[in-house]
């Protein structure tokens, strides 16, 4: 039973707050069936309250461990409804939360049939077999009538016998084996509430991270009390909690950048932000990145390499991408353009194909094959070419590259072309967030 408290003149939290309490004494105690019945009490002040519910599937868990069974999911007719302050029933339209309950329900109403299902064959099979016993007991005793005159009885019971004893093997072999097959589906069962436990809590935990603020995050006492409660481990804390840092570092990024520049007061904040969340500048640099990406803004320090022979073609690209761009580089064969990615690994390659010594063409292969290391391997790579036929494209194509200019090239073209470039994500470390 769940404790009498005198709450008369507390107020609802001041309630709910008491009864969770107890729960927790409760569970300490290892008192499961009193903390179920006191968390569920907490349900007539709030039907939706995260840390009841939370209590409330950790007991289930507990208890269906403890007894070895299946983990129940919340009984719904059991939780009482929520009541106004002044002790009146609140009204019974559908809640935040019957989406939920009724897939619970459903999902509780399915695991109760098929468990049914299951009892209900082993019962078919156990008759089978006994039917099919007792029809080879009929059969071999009409065999042994048919036979009495060549055999002594004394025989014919020893035939018999052997009989008997090779059916019962058989029939407690069949009925092991469906034993075996019906606690193997009961532990996969039990397994699937356990992960699907576990990955609400997770969540719950995220969603409550998010919710609360930087004051509350370093709050330890408050963390632990969350982490006992969804039974989330340390290790499991602390990757969630700097995925809600960089998530909120983002989302900070985003609003600095919405505008196309950034302000020096919202520079500001975002240095304060790196600093107190531990960005490192390889990742502040991926992050901002991939939100000029997402807002559609040129990366305006990209840097941008341009391979051809022509010195014409060269300054023209230059003059085209440096409005935008403040860091074009250009080289008139391969090997310049190596000694440039020596000192700085660029952020697109735009390379011409028909040039002496090293193609356009043998360049790319050799990126591919690494012989110019790793690194340059990612790097987003385009081909500008006076030769515009099908079959230099279908090479270029077959090397990977998606992006073909022909030359003669306007202003717009090759802008265009290189803000798609760009824009294509590496989602390094926008995965982790």
């Amino acid at each position: 039973m769940a404790p009498i408290m005198n709450l008369n003149e507390s107020e609802p939290k001041e309630r709910m707050s008491a009864l969770l309490h107890s729960t927790d004494e409760y569970l300490k105690k290892g008192k499961l069936d009193e903390a179920l019945e006191t968390v569920r009490s907490v349900y007539r002040y709030d039907k939706n309250n995260m840390y009841a519910r939370a209590f409330e599937e950790r007991i289930l868990a507990m208890t269906a461990e403890r007894n070895g069974k299946q983990i129940p999911g919340i009984i719904e007719d059991q939780i009482i409804p929520p009541v106004e302050d002044n002790g009146t029933p609140k009204g019974n339209g559908p809640g935040k939360g019957d989406d939920d309950k009724r897939r619970e329900s459903q999902e509780k109403k399915g695991n109760e049939l098929e468990l049914k299902a299951r009892e209900a064959a082993i019962i078919e099979r156990q008759t089978e077999y006994e039917n099919t016993y007792q029809k080879l007991l009929h059969e071999n005793r009409e065999n042994t009538e048919t036979i009495q005159q060549t055999q002594s009885s004394k025989e014919l019971q020893s035939s018999h016998e052997i009989l008997v004893d090779k059916m019962k093997i058989e029939y407690t072999k069949q009925i092991n084996e469906i034993q075996k097959r019906s606690d193997d589906n009961e532990k996969e069962i039990l397994s699937r509430a356990a992960v699907k436990y576990k990955s609400r809590s997770i969540e719950a935990y995220k969603s409550i991270l998010l919710a609360l603020d930087d004051h509350q995050i370093e709050s330890k006492g408050l963390l632990h009390s969350l982490r006992t409660i969804l039974d989330v481990s340390d290790e499991e804390s602390q990757k969630l909690l700097r995925s809600v840092k960089l998530q909120t570092y983002i989302t900070a990024l985003r609003k600095a950048w919405e505008d196309g520049r950034i302000e020096e007061d919202e520079q500001l904040i975002i240095n304060n932000l790196r600093f107190h969340y531990e960005i490192s500048d390889e990742e502040n640099d991926s992050l901002v990145k991939q939100v000029k990406i997402d807002l559609g803004i040129p990366d305006n320090d990209a840097m941008i390499l341009v391979i051809d022979d022509n010195p014409d073609i060269l300054l023209f690209c230059d003059y085209a991408l440096r409005k935008t761009y403040n860091n074009v580089k250009t080289a008139e064969s391969a090997a310049a353009a190596l000694d440039i990615i020596a000192k700085q690994m660029p952020s697109l390659i735009v390379c011409d194909i028909m040039m002496p010594e090293v193609s356009g063409f043998q360049f790319r292969d050799n990126i591919i094959n690494g012989s110019y290391g790793e690194e340059i391997k990612s790097i987003p790579f385009m081909f500008i070419s006076a030769c515009d036929d099908d079959y230099m494209k279908n090479i270029a194509s077959k090397q990977g590259i998606s992006k073909y200019l022909a030359k003669p090239i306007s202003k717009e073209t090759l802008e265009s072309a290189v803000i798609e470039m760009l824009m294509k994500k590496d989602p390094t470390i926008w995965a982790n967030a």
